[in-house]
């Protein structure tokens, strides 16, 4: 991917909020996700790098399709929202959602 590209960073807290993230969003592909400022502009690439509860990490490459100010009509929070479509999903995620439900 491109040099330029921005890199996002993800705590993901539990195994279990992991697993509600995959159900939501990862396994249809892309990723919800809020930022407090600096929002990247749609169509812009971009890392998503989720830290995982036991220290692992998942990188996806995916391309914005969202992106919503805060206190906005279709945003009523105080972080913009965005939404991300990735380009390709390894078999390391799948490894990381068995890994959760046995947690």
């Amino acid at each position: 991917m491109p040099g330029d590209a921005r890199r996002v960073d993800i705590q993901v807290d539990s195994w279990s909020s992991f697993l509600k993230m995959y159900q939501k969003n990862l396994e249809k592909g892309g990723l919800g996700f809020s930022l407090p400022d600096d929002p990247p502009k749609l169509t812009d690439m971009l890392e998503v790098v989720l830290h995982l509860p036991d220290e692992s990490r998942l990188s996806f490459w995916g391309e914005v399709k969202y992106v919503s100010e805060p206190e906005s009509e279709d945003n009523p929070h105080k972080r913009w929202a965005i939404g991300v479509v990735f380009f390709e999903m390894d078999g390391k995620l799948m490894d990381a959602v068995h890994k959760a439900s046995r947690e």
